[in-house]
């Protein structure tokens, strides 16, 4: 009968090296999707605190509370803009020329 030869020990160490760098490779791309998700995710999360904000508004002048309290938050300081604007407009309209 003919004995087993034992495995080559330089095999088993590139499998396992094979082995690391797929897993590795694996958990590399799972990082960069989640990195990637991240930037998705707080701007979902400011969408939900601009609605949850913009709902409690009924007034303009609510508008510059509401920017004190959320300075952040860009729609409130798109609205804050137009308002200011459009109060210029509205002054410049109303006083006599």
């Amino acid at each position: 009968m003919k004995g087993k030869t034992p495995a080559n020990p330089t095999a088993k160490a590139r499998a396992r090296i094979i082995v690391f760098a797929v897993l590795f490779a694996i958990v590399c791309s799972a990082w960069a999707w989640l990195i990637g998700d991240l930037g998705n995710l707080q701007d979902r999360l400011a969408a939900r605190e601009s609605e949850a904000v913009l709902q409690d508004i009924t007034e303009p002048a609510q508008i510059d509370e509401a920017l004190r309290q959320h300075p952040q938050n860009k729609l409130l300081q798109i609205m804050a803009a137009a308002l200011k604007a459009a109060r210029r407009h509205f002054c410049r309209a109303m006083s006599p020329s």
